[in-house]
C-alpha cells in the first residue's frame, strides 16, 4: 500500500522549500521608499483627520515634539517618529471633536 500524505501536507513542504532558497535581501525598501512612504501616510491622516489640506500643512510644518524640526520631519525620519506624530495627529483631532 502507498503512503499518501495529508492534504496540504506537499504545499507546507514546498513553502518550506521555497524560503529556504528564497533571496531575502531582494525585498528590502530602500531608505527613500520608507521616507516616501512614512510622509505619504502621516500626510493622508493629517489630511483626513483636521479636515483638508491647508490645515494638514499647517499642522505638518509646525515645530516638531520636543521643537526640533518640523512635524512632517520627524514623522519621516524613523517609524517612532511616524508613531509620535501620528499619536499627537489623533489627540489633537479627538479634542477638536471634543469642543464643537
Amino acid at each position: 500500500m502507498r503512503w499518501v500524505p495529508p492534504r496540504g501536507l506537499a504545499r507546507l513542504r514546498q513553502a518550506r522549500e521555497d524560503a529556504r532558497c528564497r533571496d531575502w535581501g531582494a525585498e528590502r525598501t530602500s531608505p527613500d521608499a520608507l521616507t516616501f512612504r512614512r510622509r505619504s501616510e502621516v500626510t493622508d491622516l493629517a489630511f483626513l483627520l483636521l479636515g483638508g489640506r491647508i490645515a494638514a500643512r499647517d499642522f505638518l510644518d509646525g515645530p516638531g515634539p520636543g521643537g526640533i524640526g518640523t512635524m512632517i520631519e520627524t514623522a519621516t525620519a524613523s517609524s517612532h517618529g511616524q508613531l509620535e506624530v501620528s499619536l499627537l495627529l489623533r489627540k489633537l483631532a479627538t479634542s477638536r471633536l471634543d469642543h464643537t
